[in-house]
């Protein structure tokens, strides 16, 4: 006996959580470079996935980089002590700091994996990143520094 020929008609969305055999009828499982929403829409539906396309090269090695919501940016700490960053609407890189500016040294340039967290203070809209290297903590208004 041949096998019962499968029509989806895709009318009722994607499920990707389920065995195959289970499946609901007018569902699928799988979309090639979709993803449920994207950075800039989020629960409506399927989006095109975001590709990886090189759009900069740093002169240095790169220790840590972080995503920034609310300025829709990426932060990058480079093994020089630099820190800069990178603009995701116009692809821009704008420098933000370095350690010799301060006198100091980040101490970027080990092989610590630089984890930082990012805060946006109201009412001035400021965001800042703190970060430690090594036993020390730091912190850097990126908008002062940006002014």
């Amino acid at each position: 006996m041949a096998a019962a020929e499968l029509i989806n008609t895709f009318e009722n969305g994607m499920l990707a959580d389920s065995l195959k055999y289970l499946q609901p009828k007018g569902t699928y499982r799988y979309a090639k470079n979709m993803t449920k929403g994207d950075r800039n829409h989020f629960g409506y539906g399927l989006a095109v996935e975001e590709g990886n396309k090189k759009l900069h090269t740093f002169g240095h090695n790169i220790v840590g980089a972080y995503y920034v919501e609310s300025l829709d940016a990426s932060v990058y700490f480079t093994a020089d002590g630099s820190i800069h960053l990178f603009d995701h609407v116009t692809h821009k890189v704008t420098f933000v700091a370095q350690d010799k500016e301060f006198g100091c040294n980040w101490g970027f340039q080990g092989c610590e994996w630089i984890s930082a967290t990012f805060k946006t203070d109201q009412p001035c809209n400021e965001t800042k990143v703190y970060w430690s290297s090594g036993c020390d903590y730091y912190v850097l208004n990126i908008a002062e520094m940006l002014n």
